[in-house]
């Protein structure tokens, strides 16, 4: 008999609402809604081949119209309704469903799944999790994720100069980006996943609304970029997140849409780079090191208490339940993916070590 997972979301563990029969009805609901929102649009600036494309069954053309639909709904938020991320509880509350921060699908596990913040890449031959560690509430922000998530996947935001402060966006249209063909890397997760044991093996689930929390993320990257007053947490006062609003209009939705992976799935990863600050005494740049053992497990545990040590209200929880959850996952796992060590100096070259990794995986060469 199917056990109901537990998924620690942003406060209390969550399960699916005992008015949901089954993960197809869900679906269902969702891919009428979006299509709904999309004829809708199609008024104003014409997606129709997109739409029959989607009516017909084609997964691409469908997950465009989610990423399109779900930014564009943010245009119409107002203050109270602009949270982190953009789309989940205005949607959520709309479908009378789980929020688009719930897994993007459901497994049947005995074990809970977890939440946190990360970023997740594929390469032809490898699924690399990438993930930071925290310890303290005041660790500071940006280790360089976004970056190396847009770097790998060939789209950059520096086509031309970025504005040199807040003001300069409003005189922009929109952002330039320029992109890259045949990188090599689709994004999987860009900000958040959940994990949990699944068959003996540590599974990975991207969200529902990953293709807009990308977007979100990308605005929230150029934040910190473009504001020259910026300082940890800003984007969570109201001040931020106006100026969070002001950017992500500016953003191309769709620019990140067909660098996506499969986001409808479930992945085992191949490889989990962890994220250390290097302590101040050691500034000569990132060191990549193999983990094994008893070690590695060690790291990983801390890794996935992450958000344990979030300062923002969205990643909130109950933390003795949350170390417990990790301990079971970890506890339920026959198998542990290869882990790597990466300490970060002031040089930050997460990008290149990723390409190293998948390189060496595709080789199956020793890292």
């Amino acid at each position: 008999m199917r056990k109901e997972y537990k998924l620690i979301s942003t406060k209390d563990p969550l399960c699916l609402p005992d008015a949901l029969q089954s993960r197809a009805e869900l679906d269902a609901r969702l891919k009428s809604y979006i299509l709904c929102q999309a004829q809708w649009m199609d008024e104003k600036d014409p997606i129709k081949d997109l739409i029959d494309a989607a009516r017909q069954g084609d997964v691409g053309s469908f997950n465009q119209l989610v990423s399109l639909v779900l930014s564009h709904r943010s245009m119409d938020y107002n203050s109270a309704h602009f949270d982190d991320p953009i789309v989940g509880r205005d949607l959520g509350s709309l479908l009378n469903e789980p929020t688009m921060i719930c897994p993007s699908v459901s497994l049947e596990t005995e074990y809970p799944l977890v939440d946190l913040t990360c970023c997740v890449v594929q390469s032809i031959q490898a699924v690399i999790l990438i993930v930071e560690i925290r310890e303290s509430l005041d660790a500071p922000e940006g280790i360089g994720k976004t970056q190396a998530l847009l770097d790998l996947v060939g789209v950059s935001p520096y086509r031309t100069a970025l504005p040199s402060d807040l003001t300069g966006v409003y005189k922009l249209d929109q952002f330039e980006f320029q992109k890259t063909d045949r990188t090599g890397f689709r994004i999987i997760a860009s900000d958040m996943a959940f994990l949990t044991s699944y068959c003996g093996e540590l599974v990975l689930i991207p969200a529902l609304g990953e293709r807009a929390i990308a977007v979100w993320d990308v605005a929230r990257h150029l934040f910190r970029l473009i504001d020259p007053a910026y300082f940890s947490g800003k984007q969570r006062t109201p001040e931020g997140r106006e100026s969070l609003k002001l950017i992500l209009l500016r953003i191309p939705y769709l620019i990140l849409a067909d660098r996506f992976a499969d986001t409808l799935a479930f992945y085992e990863p191949t490889a989990i780079m962890i994220l250390c600050r290097a302590r101040q005494d050691h500034q000569r740049g990132p060191v990549l090191r193999k983990l094994n053992g008893e070690e590695g497990v060690h790291l990983l545990q801390r890794a996935m208490e992450n958000p344990i040590y979030h300062r923002s209200p969205f990643w909130s929880r109950d933390n003795q339940m949350h170390r417990r959850y990790v301990q079971e996952i970890l506890s339920g796992l026959e198998s542990i993916p290869t882990i790597l060590r990466m300490d970060i100096g002031k040089a930050v070259h997460i990008a290149e070590a990723v390409r190293h990794v998948a390189d060496s995986l595709k080789r199956r060469q020793s890292i």
